[in-house]
């Protein structure tokens, strides 16, 4: 028995070959791990340089596609005669005439790949607290005498603004700007301004505030190149003409709104140093149950009321938010009727002031009293022989709509919503832009003064000093300080204007 349990004991005992056994497999395991676990590290670092070197060479290759893309589009742009290139954000510029494309990017680490073409070197004048201007057509700033009385007029007057012609109903550009980008509608022109550089930058020297203006949608040159952008008679077919014969294009065309655009840009790039609009709205005087709008239409069946108002706003929000897109500095303004400060529908032509104040700069009514209706002012004489009653009715009624409009922006912020400017009719302007709004101002409206004689009016006087000097007492009584005088002949009597 106790052999037996001897026996038992001792084939049960641990030997010492076992346990060396076992530390030897650990020792193995422990090798095996870090070493694959050492290859796994190895790898992995190997795999991050090797992802950085992919990301690295990909940046390289797109900033060498960039480069082919900016020198391509540089040299097109240098054979269209752009003279200056803005190359980045910032806005750095590169003279053409004095440096190659390649070399103006040398020290930059980003550029446009599609470079700005700056056409001249132009600094714009800041607009003059208060703005007062005169109009001059084409033709008369094309005249060097009446350059050179404009200039005198500046220095030994309050003038110290223009407005000059751009395009007129005719279509026409009355100053030559670059054809590249005008590929659907073709440029006309009618060169009377044929070295506009150069009269601006005479008129900037004796610091003459310069504003170009573009006429829209009366333009006769357009509806005979492109026909199917006219206002169409009710048949659809047939060009649609106003009493005097002339044409128009639809206001609703995008197309219409580009080709203007594009005006509007290279005018600026051109030193202008603000640009005005005219003949924004729907046209009148002709046969109107004889009409239909090829683009506006749909708009027009669903709201009869409100229906031109709505197709002029969705043009506002376009046309200013696409020009500030490229030039944030840029200054705007608008014609419109006198009338539309007074009224609170849209005049039959789509204008109602409210909408226009939330985009432009400077909204500009064009308050000439002998354009009112006889019965705008309790006189039986007519309204062109009360230059300060008309004035003074125009301005209160247009210092009211400032206030509805301030409220109705205060009540779209409370709100988070769009602004509602009549019942039915809210404004296109993004709820995110309506949060951004400063109370309008007085300053935001310049009105447009009568300095001619309305010969053919049945019962007029002749305008001198005292009836301009009425119009401008009225603004002054009522806040309004700044102005621009209108005379088609370019004319004015150096009396008219205080020393």
């Amino acid at each position: 028995m106790n052999k037996k349990d001897g026996k038992n004991n001792s084939n049960t005992r641990p030997r010492p070959f076992f346990y060396f056994s076992l530390l030897f497999l650990l020792a193995l395991i422990v090798i095996f791990f870090a070493f694959v676990g050492g290859n796994k590290l190895e790898v992995k670092a190997n795999g991050d340089d090797f992802l950085i070197r992919i990301f690295e060479s990909k940046q390289e290759k797109k900033k060498r596609i960039q480069k082919e893309i900016f020198l391509k589009n540089s040299q097109r742009l240098a054979e269209q005669g752009c003279e200056l290139l803005i190359v980045d954000f910032s806005e750095n510029y590169c003279d053409l005439k004095k440096k190659k494309p390649l070399d103006c990017i040398k020290n930059l680490d980003f550029f446009l790949p599609n470079p700005i073409c700056k056409r001249y070197r132009v600094e714009h004048l800041k607009t003059p607290e208060p703005l007062r201007a005169v109009y001059y057509s084409a033709y008369g700033a094309s005249r060097k005498d009446k350059i050179e009385k404009l200039i005198r007029l500046a220095k030994e007057t309050e003038i110290n603004a223009v407005v000059i012609d751009i395009k007129e109903t005719n279509g026409q550009l009355y100053l030559k700007i670059p054809e590249y980008g005008f590929k659907e509608i073709k440029l006309s022109w009618d060169l009377m301004l044929r070295k506009p550089k150069e009269l601006i930058e005479k008129l900037h020297q004796n610091e003459i505030y310069v504003i170009g203006r573009i006429v829209l949608f009366k333009d006769k040159a357009l509806t005979k190149q492109r026909p199917d952008l006219a206002v169409k008679k009710a048949n659809g077919k047939d060009i649609w003409k106003d009493y005097k014969g002339k044409t128009w294009v639809d206001p609703g065309s995008k197309e219409v709104w580009d080709y203007n655009l594009k005006i509007a840009k290279e005018a600026y790039l051109l030193g202008f140093d603000e640009i005005n609009l005219d003949y924004v709205r729907f046209p009148t005087d002709g046969p109107m149950g004889d009409i239909y709008y090829p683009f506006s239409n749909d708009i027009l069946e669903k709201d009869k009321k409100w229906g031109r108002a709505k197709v002029l706003d969705n043009f506002f929000n376009y046309f200013t938010s696409e020009l500030r897109k490229e030039f944030p500095e840029i200054k705007i303004s608008v014609d419109v009727f006198g009338q539309v400060a007074v009224n609170n529908d849209d005049v039959t032509i789509g204008q109602i002031l409210e909408s226009a104040l939330l985009y432009f700069d400077a909204v500009a009514p064009m308050s000439y009293p002998s354009h009112y209706a006889w019965n705008f002012v309790p006189f039986k004489d007519g309204p062109d022989n009360h230059p300060y009653a008309v004035i003074n009715k125009t301005l209160k009624k247009a210092s009211q709509k400032i206030d509805f409009l301030n409220k109705a922006i205060d009540e779209a912020k409370k709100s988070n919503s769009k602004i509602i400017l009549r019942e039915g009719f809210e404004a296109s302007l993004p709820i995110e832009k309506v949060l951004k709004l400063e109370p309008v101002t007085k300053d935001k409206l310049r009105f447009w003064y009568q300095a001619f004689t309305c010969t053919w009016c049945s019962v007029y006087k002749p305008y001198g000093r005292f009836e301009v000097g009425e119009q401008k007492r009225a603004g002054y009584d009522n806040g309004y300080n700044s102005w621009m005088l209108w005379n088609a002949a370019s004319y004015y009597n150096e009396n008219i204007f205080d020393k």
